[in-house]
């Protein structure tokens, strides 16, 4: 519950506020964004999408002000910035973009790429959208810390496998793997939904073809745990049976929710299994 005031949150607790058209209306705009920065951690990020400095002045915003008592505020930038940069926050960023369509044929495109005349409308068309919305964030004071919720190059695994390369058809093949935190970002426990950590597998062809993507997902320790930087856990575990031939079988970690670590740069291991009956 936020009673315009106070919000019910402990101080550094939030790692991103997302205020959408709103902050506009709000009577106290100051009080709103020294609560904002109290419950954001370091790094933390309140992002906006608002209006422009002239809102308050159209027809619609009359209208409703007049009719209904809504607060239409004009948004200042710099105004806003006076207040955030003494609340805690570092620094803004203003996000610049144009969502018209801007369709052009074939040359007029390779014209604006050129930076000729097509360019110069295009860019008239984006400042004269521009002059009417103001999408800003305003990042907290600190180092922000970084975990699996985030994708990016910080995920990163190493990872080392050990298992038998023939087993009976229909039989468990059992696996001993280490899994290292060898990235940036600190690693949810599995289970965790969005982020928790596990380490995944695929079953593929030999050469490589996809045949089951979801193969098995294996809890990174039991309990599960966050694990750190330079963190290792071991494991030992089993996959299930499967039917006679060839076999690649692929390690991956996965984010919950986020990614599998290869999708951002990180290695996988592939180990041959020969399945016979």
């Amino acid at each position: 519950m936020f009673d315009g005031r106070k919000i019910d949150l402990p101080d550094g607790s939030v790692d991103r506020i997302l205020c959408f058209d709103a902050f506009h209306h709000t009577p106290n705009p100051d009080d709103v964004l020294r609560e904002f920065a109290r419950i954001l951690a370091p790094g933390g990020i309140a992002a906006f999408a608002e209006p422009g400095p002239q809102h308050s002045k159209t027809p619609q915003s009359q209208f409703e002000m007049r009719s209904f008592g809504v607060i239409e505020n004009d948004i200042h930038l710099d105004r806003i910035w006076a207040t955030a940069s003494k609340a805690g926050f570092a620094r803004v960023e203003v996000a610049a973009y144009n969502i018209p369509p801007f369709h052009v044929p074939l040359d007029g495109y390779d014209d604006l790429l050129a930076g000729g005349e097509t360019y110069l409308r295009w860019a008239e068309s984006t400042r004269s959208f521009l002059g009417a919305v103001r999408n800003f964030f305003l990042v907290r004071e600190g180092e922000e810390v970084l975990d699996s919720r985030y994708r990016g190059p910080g995920l990163r695994s190493a990872i080392e496998i050990e298992m038998p390369p023939e087993a009976q058809a229909g039989s468990r093949v059992h696996v001993k793997a280490k899994v290292r935190n060898g990235g940036t970002a600190s690693w949810l426990p599995s289970g965790v939904s969005p982020g928790g950590v596990s380490l995944g597998v695929h079953l593929c062809n030999p050469d490589g073809e996809t045949r089951e993507f979801d193969f098995h997902w294996e809890s990174l320790g039991q309990p599960p745990t966050r694990i750190e930087p330079g963190e290792e856990v071991k494991l030992e575990f089993t996959l299930p049976g499967l039917a006679a031939g060839d076999y690649s079988i692929e390690f991956d970690c996965v984010a919950d929710g986020i990614c599998w670590f290869d999708q951002v740069g990180s290695p996988v291991v592939r180990m041959p299994l020969h399945v016979h009956d």
